[in-house]
């Protein structure tokens, strides 16, 4: 994600808040992880690993939303995984670290980003993070998530929240096609 001003402007005229995990500055411009919110967060932090091949940064941004008026959280979680390694260690210690952060939150998390599962190692790391934080991963009845190397790379996943429509969008605009996820609180 660019965080460029046409951006920056249809975000403030929306009303929403955003944090950026900034992964690094190209020709003036942010570069990174983005969430955009309605509401203020209680918090937020962000994470950022070096590829151990190119050397650039990808980066999470871990936010937490009051939800209503009670004294629960939602815990999201917007990750760009790494990509170029040579073996799993470093993209197992990237999710490694966003486990130590949601370990211990107690209500409802969503999982989504760019998780670079090219291939069915990356995968199983990711699914046992999903195991380890209860997670499940978000279907799509037309899945036209974009594939590398013939897998998809882009992935939801959630806990304590109900599924009401998944999506995903092809576009010539970026090599990932844009997901939406409409969820709510379980009734």
């Amino acid at each position: 994600m660019t965080l460029l001003a046409p951006l920056q402007d249809v975000l403030q005229v929306a009303g929403h808040r955003w944090i950026m995990a900034s992964s690094f500055i190209y020709e003036d411009n942010d570069i990174g992880v983005l969430t955009a919110t309605r509401v203020l967060p209680v918090a937020n932090c962000t994470q950022r690993v070096v590829e151990p091949l190119i050397r650039i940064p990808k980066s999470t941004v871990i936010s937490w939303l009051p939800l209503g008026k009670t004294t629960q959280t939602l815990a999201i979680a917007n990750v760009h995984a790494i990509n170029f390694t040579l073996t799993l260690d470093a993209y197992r210690a990237q999710f490694a670290a966003l486990v130590d952060v949601l370990a211990e939150h107690p209500g409802p998390i969503v999982l989504a980003g760019d998780f670079n599962t090219w291939s069915a190692q990356r995968f199983e790391v990711v699914q046992e993070v999903a195991t380890r934080l209860r997670l499940t991963e978000v279907t799509y009845s037309d899945d036209r998530r974009a594939l590398f190397m013939g897998q998809k790379v882009d992935h939801v996943f959630v806990r304590g929240l109900e599924v009401v429509a998944s999506s995903a969008t092809p576009v010539t605009s970026s090599d990932h096609n844009p997901v939406e996820v409409v969820l709510r609180l379980p009734r």
